[in-house]
């Protein structure tokens, strides 16, 4: 799983072009952006697992977590993926 950083960059505000979520067929990834709707002063972080488009079973982005730090945001968007290795590494 790869993470894609527009750490500088509101959801809405990625052009379509180069948003995940709207790209048919691309694998699961994590995205980190700026977020100002979680934050009194407008300056945080965003995690988002961003799924498949082209699959129908549910949401495709979920918010994982909120950072005010975008360092912080970078560790756990890789802890959250170094999970998900250690579990598929189990099965």
């Amino acid at each position: 799983m790869e993470i894609i950083n527009f750490s500088g960059t509101n959801f809405r505000d990625i052009p379509d072009q180069d948003n995940p979520s709207f790209h048919m067929g691309m694998p699961p990834c994590l995205m980190i952006v700026r977020s100002s709707k979680h934050f009194i002063n407008g300056q945080g972080f965003t995690v988002l697992e961003i799924q498949d488009p082209d699959d129908d079973s549910g949401e495709r982005v979920t918010s994982l977590g909120h950072f005010y730090k975008v360092s912080n945001a970078e560790i756990f968007a890789d802890a959250f993926i170094a999970k998900i290795n250690i579990n598929l590494e189990n099965n």
